[in-house]
Formats: C-alpha cells, structure tokens, sequence
C-alpha cells in the first residue's frame, strides 16, 4: 500500500493591508532619516519625528 505525503501545519492567512508593503518602501527610501535631518528635536524629546512617522 502506498503511503501518503505528510504536509506540515495548516497556515493561516490574514488580511495585513499595505502597511507591510509602505514600511518596506519608507525604510528603503530613508525617510526617517530625512525627517530627521531636517526637523531639529527637542533635548528632552524621548522620540524623533522620524520615529514616530516610521
């Protein structure tokens, strides 16, 4: 008798938008960088721009 495949774990699929597909493209054009470097932060700032657009 022949034997059957196993197959791994059932996957799961969810619906993510184009949040993953934009936070790839902004990394790849630096734009927290560019922030950044134009938008001074304060010294008791706990964040910068660019981190909180990011």
């Amino acid at each position: 008798m022949r034997q059957r495949a196993q197959w791994g774990q059932a996957s799961v699929e969810k619906m993510l938008g184009a949040l993953p597909v934009i936070a790839g493209f902004c990394s790849r054009l630096r734009i927290r960088e560019l922030v950044d470097a134009a938008c001074p932060v304060r010294d008791t700032a706990e964040l910068t721009h660019g981190q909180v657009i990011e």
